[in-house]
């Protein structure tokens, strides 16, 4: 969950993984419906991937006000993935916010960040 500039309403932010080989993706995927969709552009990340990267998602954010966040084990999991770049973006947002002391959330976690670039 972000909040992006002007905004104070936090909102959910999702990443999609195309699989590289899109040549058999229709030039106006606005066009599909969604079934259509997943048949004609399926994610490149497996059902394992997804599901314990929800999990970790979840212990990142900690509920809607933050408050169940564990972001040590948040970051224990996301670390199993250097090479995505939205589990690496995370992973140093929480590293470089976390409470000295335990590596946890810190005091202000609301179950968002502030996203300050448009």
């Amino acid at each position: 969950r972000v909040t992006v500039k002007g905004s104070e309403n936090p909102m959910d932010l999702y990443t999609y993984d195309v699989a590289e080989n899109t040549d058999h993706v229709p030039a106006s995927v606005e066009d599909l419906g969604t079934e259509d969709f997943w048949d004609h552009v399926p994610p490149c990340t497996d059902v394992e991937f997804r599901t314990a990267h929800r999990n970790a998602l979840e212990l990142y954010l900690g509920g809607q006000d933050g408050t169940y966040a564990d972001w040590p084990r948040a970051c224990e999991m996301l670390a199993q993935w250097p090479e995505d770049g939205p589990s690496a973006a995370i992973l140093e947002y929480m590293r470089s916010n976390c409470a000295s002391t335990n590596g946890g959330a810190p005091d202000w976690w609301q179950g968002y960040r502030g996203l300050t670039d448009k």
